[in-house]
């Protein structure tokens, strides 16, 4: 009965506990609403009011205050009461009011229970606790908590969210400092705070940049004013900030490398302090690439250092070493290929080989930097070109079966082969070239010679060359020459190239006159410059250089015209008919050839270079005065040399139409024959007539250009051919037309008269050849004569005008007259120098020496003029000694080249003596002994006069007689040595000969001793040996008539060489006599005076 009882009273304590739990939610909300609300009070209160120390702490006391009471009063009493730890506490009764209030029908009933159970203590209990039991099942099914109004408490919790939904749109909307900041000053009420400013700085930016890269800084005011400048303060320093509007302003933060700690200011109002960081930027710092090419290549690896742009050959590794700064990763971007390094040690390293140019972008990374700075370099591949190969061809001039290939081959690395094919249409031949392989330039030579190959002369041979080159990589690139082709040269061919060799020479000479001419005025510069310049300076160095280098390179030219004169003559001599005399005028111009620069002019220019290096300026002025001076004679021998190869040029042509002229009559002579034989071809004959006929129009067309070339050259009657020409054209046109008639026989006799006519043009031709020869080599001799008899002259009025200065005293009145004579001599030498120069143009035997020789006369001379002007009579003395001895040495040269020249002229005319036996015309060997023997006679005598003291009058005479009469003699002799069969008898007349002139110097040298006379009587045996042998020589065997030799030619021809020789020998006994006394000396040279002032001798 008494559990029902027990139960209810369970059911009402937990009823009472959610009650007092209610009444504790209730009072919290009710305390976060009243608290919230003051908060936004109070704070409402600060931010508008901004409220002194004394009232804030007022204010922050009563908020605590107030908040301890409502928890007190809403929270700490209902929980007492909830732990029973109070009195102060709802009891059963009271639980069951509030239970009835919510269910009325049951109030009663469980106050009824309540009542009985404290009525069962004092009365029966058994009914009271049947009641109870009764009362409690018609109750027992309502839920007593359902009578907790928990709908009040949660609209307390709505309540609650208002102040709290005011805070948050506060928030959102940006005013947040309405509360935080007049929060902050009411909790820190004894602290002083500033009125808020007029207006705010607000930062919305991210406040982070990496290192060296620009930071703006972009910010705007919010406040009852609008600031009209604004700065930023950082690093102890302000900058003014850029104001965009109104409210907006930007500063930009340069490359910062560190954190900034800044503030922004306008006024007495200023921001917070703000830090700007700086994040590490991925940085390349170095970059290492190392190029090796191919091993073909032969070039070394080569290592670059931060150089990105890049040049490798073909086929090279190419490696990147990248050193690094705050960095993760790499990206290297080449040939659309991405690849990420990972940097390890601050390094990264990656290998690529490459065939093609491309470029190749590098960027670096890291947790902050994600590639995003990238860099682009270009890698240059140079191409492993094809090589290159070109060849000339020249013929040898010498032997026109060898052509003689020259040729440049190239190529960026070397080459593996090179390979001559030639082909012969039967054959191929393939050859292969030694070269130089690792030369990546280089020349090489071929010769090609028909005759090894054994091919016949019409068949055609094609060849070329190729080249190799080494390239590993592209497999062996290739290159040719072009076709060559071979076909063997035509006479008429190689004589016109010869012609055209010729006459590129002749403009070569040409221009080489033009760079002398302004070479001269190139010399009269810088000796001008000299002269007014106290020092060499450097310009009239370099100008000196320049000039000599010229000089040199004249000296080359020079050289290579001789040796291209040189080919053109061997190749004359091997493929065109010409005349000895023509290749023998050809040598002695190739002879000039090396005359026109002497050693002295090289070893001046050698001079020269050393006085430039020592600044010699005295002996350099010295030098280019004597430079000019040759460079004159230089010009005069190529202009000489110019009028010899013109001349030379005429000859050959001639020749060469004589011979072309004496082929064709060959030909129209067989045509002839050949028109005769019924079995001949019309249409070959035809053929062949027409050929005879077009070879003749050429030939005519040559005879003119021959024509207006004589007339250039010569002034003389031309060769007048026309008239032949015409005839002979006429002839074989009525030949030809004679032969389309079909009239074979007409038209031979009019071919075997063609061939008569151009034989009569031939004949006639080379009979004016001949008559030309002989006029000119005449007028050649005489002219060379009256040259020598004016030298002779000159060296005597010379001499006795030199005599007549030594006897003179600088004042005599004289001086002046015989100053006016050595002016008229100098006129004389000039007048020589310009005849032998214009005879040394037309006889190339006169070599470049002697023409300057008599130059270095006229200028001597000059000098001597000069001297005497100073009355400076031993230098002019001096140089009249030093022009009679060179006219003597000259006079000597010529007089040898004269005998020459008599001798070629008695060679090339036909003999006017024919005798039946030889000897006849010339002295024979008994007539030879017995002259022989009255000179030993006459030696003898002088022998004695000279022991007895009587040979100071008339001795030097008798002496230049004898030697005159032994020179007979011995030229004589060497006559009669040409036609000696017996190699004994030559060889005992040679050492006769030998002998005659020991004693001839021993004559000329007043030298006559016993020695003398002893050779003298060998000579007399030796004569009279000979006369026998020649006798037993005549009676075996029968000769042929030569040509006799003029004696009288001989003896006036030796008589000049006498008085020349005795000239030469005087002015040998004046300066550098043998060893005599001074007495004897000073008696001879008086003698010798005296015999030259006698107008007989």
């Amino acid at each position: 009965m008494g559990n029902s009882y027990n139960v209810l009273t369970q059911r009402l304590r937990r009823f009472i506990k959610s009650y007092y739990t209610n009444i504790i939610i209730r009072g919290g909300f009710s305390i976060v609403t009243i608290l919230a609300l003051l908060f936004i009070v109070f704070c409402a209160i600060e931010h508008f009011s901004f409220l002194s120390n004394s009232f804030r702490k007022i204010i922050f006391w009563t908020y605590i205050s107030i908040a301890i009471i409502l928890v007190i009063r809403f929270i700490l009493f209902p929980i007492v009461q909830l732990l029973q730890l109070t009195k102060k506490r709802i009891s059963n009764k009271e639980a069951a009011k509030i239970i009835g209030l919510h269910f009325p029908e049951i109030e009663d009933k469980l106050i009824n229970i309540l009542e009985l159970k404290d009525l069962s203590e004092n009365s029966a209990t058994e009914l009271i606790y049947a009641s109870i039991e009764k009362k409690y099942n018609k109750i027992q099914s309502f839920k007593f908590k359902a009578a907790i109004d928990w709908r009040t408490t949660f609209k307390y919790l709505k309540l609650s969210l208002i102040p709290f939904a005011f805070l948050f749109v506060v928030f959102i909307t940006g005013n947040s400092g309405f509360i935080s900041t007049s929060t902050n000053r009411i909790v820190q009420y004894n602290n002083d705070f500033a009125p808020p400013p007029p207006f705010q700085f607000i930062v919305k930016d991210e406040l982070q940049t990496l290192e060296n890269q620009d930071f703006t800084l972009t910010f705007q005011t919010e406040g009852d004013e609008v600031p009209k400048k604004v700065f930023i303060k950082y690093n102890n320093n302000s900058y003014s900030v850029e104001k965009l509007d109104e409210q907006n302003f930007k500063y930009t933060f340069k490359r910062p490398k560190k954190n900034i700690y800044f503030e922004l200011f306008s006024g007495e109002t200023s921001s917070k302090l703000m830090l700007l960081k700086t994040l590490p930027v991925p940085t390349i710092i170095n970059m290492e690439v190392v190029i090796t090419p191919p091993e073909y290549t032969k070039i070394k690896a080569t290592k670059i250092k931060d150089v990105g742009f890049l040049q490798a050959p073909e086929g090279s590794g190419i490696s990147w070493q990248f050193g690094s700064k705050n960095t993760n990763q790499i990206s290297f971007h080449i040939n659309n290929q991405r690849t990420i390094l990972n940097v390890k040690d601050n390094k990264a390293f990656i290998q690529k080989t490459l065939l093609a140019s491309t470029k190749y972008i590098i960027s670096a990374a890291n947790e902050f930097e994600r590639f995003s700075d990238s860099i682009e370099y270009f890698v240059d591949i140079i191409k492993d070109e094809f090589p290159t190969i070109t060849a000339t061809e020249f013929i040898d001039s010498a032997n026109i079966n060898r052509r003689i290939i020259k040729g440049v081959i190239s190529d960026d690395y070397g080459f593996s082969d090179m390979i001559l094919s030639i082909n012969t249409k039967d054959t191929i031949i393939r050859e292969s070239i030694s070269i130089e392989k690792s030369n990546p330039s280089q020349t090489f030579f071929k010769t090609i010679n028909l005759e090894d190959l054994e091919l016949t002369q019409k068949k055609k041979v094609t060849f070329l060359f190729t080249v190799y080159d080494n390239d590993l990589v592209n497999g062996y690139k290739h290159s040719s020459t072009k076709l060559f082709e071979i076909h063997q040269p035509s006479k008429e061919d190689l004589i016109e190239r010869y012609n055209e060799e010729h006459k590129l020479v002749e403009e070569s000479v040409q221009e080489q006159l033009a760079s002398l001419k302004g070479l001269e005025e190139e010399l009269e510069r810088l000796q001008k410059n000299l002269i007014e310049n106290e020092n060499i300076d450097w310009n009239d160095k370099v100008a000196i250089e320049e000039t000599l280098k010229k000089y040199n390179q004249l000296k080359e030219e020079i050289n290579q015209l001789k040796n291209k004169l040189t080919q053109n003559r061997e190749g004359r001599k091997n493929n065109q008919n010409l005349s000895e005399s023509i290749l023998k005028k050809q040598e002695e111009i190739e002879r000039l050839f090396d005359e026109i620069m002497p050693e002295e002019m090289k070893d001046l220019l050698e001079e020269i270079e050393r006085s430039l290096e020592n600044l010699d300026k005295s002996n350099l002025q010295e030098s280019l005065q004597k430079l000019q001076l040759s460079n004159e004679d230089v010009e005069k021998e190529l202009d000489r040399n110019l009028k010899l190869l013109q001349q030379l040029e005429l000859d050959q042509k001639l020749e060469n139409v004589i011979n072309k002229l004496d082929e064709l009559e060959k030909k129209e002579k067989d045509l002839s024959e050949k028109s005769l034989n019924k079995n001949s071809p019309q249409e070959e004959l035809i053929k062949m007539q027409k050929e005879n006929l077009e070879e003749f129009n050429k030939l005519k067309q040559e005879l003119n250009e021959l024509n207006e070339l004589d007339k250039e050259l010569n002034s003389k009657e031309e060769l007048n051919t026309e008239g032949q020409q015409e005839d002979i054209e006429k002839t074989i046109e009525n030949s030809l037309n004679q032969l389309e008639k079909n009239n074979k026989k007409k038209a031979s006799k009019s071919q075997e008269l063609s061939s008569e006519k151009i034989q009569s043009l031939s004949k006639s031709l080379k009979k004016k050849q001949k008559e030309r020869s002989a006029e000119k080599q005449v007028e050649d001799m005489e002219a060379l004569k009256q040259i020598l008899e004016n030298l002779i002259y000159f060296s005597k009025a010379e001499e006795n005008l030199m005599l007549d200065f030594v006897e003179l005293y600088n004042d005599d009145p004289k001086y002046i007259q015989l100053m006016h004579k050595q002016g008229d001599l100098r006129n004389d030498a000039k007048i020589i120098e310009d005849s032998l120069f214009a005879l040394s143009a037309r006889v190339p035997q006169i070599s470049a020496t002697i023409n300057r020789e008599i130059n270095a006369i006229e200028k001597k001379t000059e000098a001597a003029i000069n001297h005497f002007r100073e009355r400076e009579t031993f230098k002019g003395t001096s140089n009249q000694q030093y022009v009679m001895t060179s006219a003597n040495n000259l006079a000597v040269l010529l007089s040898s080249i004269l005998e020459q020249m008599q001798k070629d002229l008695a060679n090339d005319l036909p003999s006017s003596q024919e005798c039946e036996k030889p000897g006849n015309g010339q002295p024979k060997p008994g007539d030879l002994q017995k002259m022989q023997k009255e000179l030993n006679e006459h030696l003898k005598n002088l022998e004695k006069q000279c022991k007895e003291g009587k040979g100071d009058s008339g001795f030097s005479k008798e002496l230049a007689e004898l030697l005159a009469k032994q020179e007979q003699i011995r030229m004589a002799l060497e006559e009669i040595q040409k036609n000696l069969e017996n190699p004994g008898d030559q060889i005992k007349l040679k050492e006769t000969l030998e002998k005659m002139k020991e004693n001839e110097k021993d004559i000329v040298n007043k030298n006559i001793s016993r020695e003398t006379i002893l050779r003298q009587e060998e000579i007399e045996t030796k004569l009279l040996e000979l006369e026998n042998a020649l006798k037993e020589q005549e009676e075996s065997e029968e000769r042929e008539s030569k040509e006799g030799i003029n004696y009288e030619k001989i003896q006036n021809d030796t008589e000049l060489q006498y008085e020349l020789e005795r000239e030469k020998q005087i002015e040998l006994l004046k300066t550098t006599p043998p060893s005599l006394t001074n007495y004897y000396k000073k008696k001879v040279s008086n003698y010798f005076n005296l015999l030259l002032n006698k107008p007989g001798l």
